[in-house]
């Protein structure tokens, strides 16, 4: 039997109209959807900061670190992974009204896994756009 507190954070603060700060962590369970008979506990730690410019224009960065450990949830199977994850994704966005935005953004992922078949280090460039209604 694997006992894990959980539990799930968060602090925004903003010093002044414009300028956003954020933190964030929490502590879950999941069921593992590829390994069977094993569930891991991740630990997952976020930080972000957001500035408006020219009335229209975000700037963002955010990242963070995520150890996910694994644990058995029968006694036939025996387990020992650990992943290690980090991202930080820098971000601009653009108000084109009230209610619609557009933005890029670029994300580096890196998964640092005591199994190597599960650790990838990746790079993506999106697009995005959102509607307020």
């Amino acid at each position: 039997m694997y006992i894990s507190p959980v539990f799930d954070l968060s602090v925004n603060y903003q010093p002044a109209d414009g300028t956003t700060f954020t933190l964030s962590g929490n502590r879950r369970n999941y069921n593992s959807a590829v390994l069977g008979g094993q569930d891991f506990a991740a630990t997952t730690i976020e930080a972000g900061v957001r500035q408006r410019f020219l009335q229209r224009f975000f700037v963002a960065v955010t990242g963070g670190y995520e150890n996910s450990d694994y644990f058995s949830t029968v006694s036939a199977v025996s387990t020992n992974r650990q992943d290690n994850y980090y991202f930080v994704q820098p971000s601009i966005d653009f108000s084109i009204t009230r209610f619609w935005t557009f933005g890029a953004y670029y994300l580096h992922r890196q998964n640092d896994s005591s199994s190597v078949s599960f650790s990838f280090d990746d790079n993506q460039v999106g697009f995005r756009s959102g509607l307020l209604f």
